[in-house]
């Protein structure tokens, strides 16, 4: 898993990576796991459009998105201010999940 600060984040403002290895159904469902998830929305698959498969959510009050990049899923958010303790919970929260056998250095 890689996190880039707060400050760091490029323009699309994509703060975590990681292996896309559960479907999507399990992963929203570990989602509404998160203590103070709100509005969860699954944005499908749109190929013709160029539109890859997106989960929406907002947590701590940021608008957060997971995004399938074929192999990984792209976590991000739109506010590039946006707290740093809610973006460690986020990627916490979902490290444990997709990745139970990495261990943060």
């Amino acid at each position: 898993m890689k996190i880039e600060p707060v400050s760091t984040c490029v323009p699309s403002r994509t703060f975590a990576e990681m292996p896309f290895c559960k479907s999507w159904r399990e992963i929203r469902s570990h989602l509404h796991t998160l203590a103070g998830v709100k509005d969860v929305a699954f944005i499908p698959v749109h190929r013709t459009a160029g539109q890859a498969a997106t989960l929406a959510f907002q947590f701590e009050g940021f608008d957060f998105y997971v995004q399938d990049r074929s192999e990984v899923l792209a976590f991000s958010l739109t506010d590039p201010d946006g707290s740093e303790p809610a973006l460690l919970a986020v990627a916490h929260h979902f490290s444990e999940f997709l990745t139970p056998d990495v261990r943060a250095g």
